[in-house]
């Protein structure tokens, strides 16, 4: 009996032990069941996102294929050129100073006659204010010279009672016999009335017409300081931005010393050095088509400015093109410009119709169907633009490629 009892812990442990062994079987089994079904769904998923995605894709029938072509066009000849404001101007100081005021930073706008630089004029305010007390003292000298002319005009001083000595009978006696007949006495004895008048009108006059040259001196001492005065304020020439600001507040300048570089964006140019040897193919007003940046954007400039002189060492001409307003191009940018080249050496090259290009981020491309009518998307470089709404191929595709007319 306690035999028995002994041996039924053990055999309790083995059972417990095998059932805990078949459960983990169990759920081995059930999660290999789950991931071979949830392998399937993916499979599944993957079949119906890949047979989406080629119904999206345009239908290749045989009149949506068209053939690319060859025409025979004038080789490009293409030059780089970079953007430029039509109106770029560097500010410089024209008085030497302490920068006090600056206005705006790299970007900011503002229309005409705006003060956008103030240099420290203490020194010259002082100046003008010396110059306007000279320019006063000078009008009193004019005054005070213009009534002594007139008094010597209406009153001689050489007829005057008060010029001669004596009081009483004697001076009436010298005015009324002395004076009168001293013109015909013999030896100019009494003096020479006429004479003494003419010298002192020309005394009073010599006085006026210094008093009237000190004031026209310190008028133009005035005028001199107001022009420095004015040099201290830099206004905008005309409506633009700041594109750069060479000095701060509080720096010590210099005449000649760059201040600001100013410019008006509203009318924007590419400027090229273009060769020499094709220059002649270009005439005033000529339409050139213009790629900007990387390859990003097209449009058309016109030939503005042709400059009659040649670089002696590089062999080019600069010539200006003028840009739309709605060119998307900014100064500083690089562009391509594709000029006309040789007629004599036409080749060919495909073209093909501009409603099969299709523009992904501004990127040309077209889609080509292989010879197993599988579709491939190809990026191309576009050229000239022709006639029937046609566009010349630079690069990407070939002549007898088939591609997509409505991709």
């Amino acid at each position: 009996m306690f035999e028995v009892i002994k041996t039924l812990p053990v055999k309790l442990a083995l059972i417990l032990l095998a059932l805990a062994c078949l459960l983990g079987w169990i759920l081995f089994q059930a999660g290999k069941h789950e991931a071979r079904i949830s392998g399937d769904t993916n499979k599944q998923l993957i079949a119906t996102a890949s047979a989406s995605d080629k119904a999206a894709e345009p239908a290749v029938t045989p009149g949506n294929i068209i053939t690319v072509e060859g025409n025979q066009v004038s080789p490009q000849t293409i030059v780089g050129g970079t953007v430029i404001p039509a109106r770029d101007v560097t500010l410089t100081a024209q008085l030497s100073g302490q920068v006090r005021f600056l206005a705006g930073r790299e970007g900011d706008g503002f229309t005409q006659n705006t003060l956008l630089v103030g240099i420290n004029a203490d020194q010259l305010q002082a100046k003008r204010q010396a110059a306007v007390a000279m320019l006063q003292n000078a009008q009193a000298e004019i005054n005070n010279a213009q009534v002594e002319y007139q008094r010597e005009i209406l009153s001689p001083k050489s007829q005057s009672l008060s010029r001669s000595g004596g009081m009483g009978l004697p001076l009436m006696f010298d005015q009324m016999f002395t004076r009168p007949f001293s013109d015909i006495m013999p030896g100019g004895i009494g003096g020479d009335t006429a004479l003494d008048r003419n010298a002192d009108l020309h005394a009073v006059s010599t006085r006026l017409n210094q008093a009237q040259g000190r004031y026209m001196q310190a008028k133009s001492q005035i005028d001199e300081i107001d022009a420095q005065i004015a040099d201290s304020r830099v206004n905008t020439p005309f409506p633009g931005i700041i594109l750069e600001r060479m000095v701060e507040t509080g720096d010590i300048i210099q005449i000649g010393t760059p201040l600001l570089r100013y410019a008006d964006l509203s009318q924007l140019q590419i400027e090229a050095q273009v060769p020499a040897s094709i220059v002649s193919r270009l005439s005033q007003n000529m339409i050139i088509p213009v790629r900007l940046g990387d390859a990003e954007f097209e449009t058309n400039a016109r030939v503005e400015q042709i400059f009659p002189t040649a670089d002696a060492r590089r062999r080019t001409v600069t010539v200006k093109f003028d840009l739309p307003n709605n060119s998307r191009a900014i100064p500083g940018m690089y562009v391509e410009l594709f000029l006309p080249g040789n007629r004599a050496l036409q080749e060919a090259v495909p073209v093909v119709p501009l409603a099969s290009v299709m523009f992904n981020g501004s990127l040309p491309t077209v889609r080509v169907v292989g010879e197993d009518n599988q579709l491939q998307l190809r990026m191309i470089r576009l050229g000239e633009r022709m006639a029937n709404n046609r566009v010349a191929v630079i690069s990407g595709l070939r002549i007898g490629e088939r591609i997509l007319s409505r991709p």
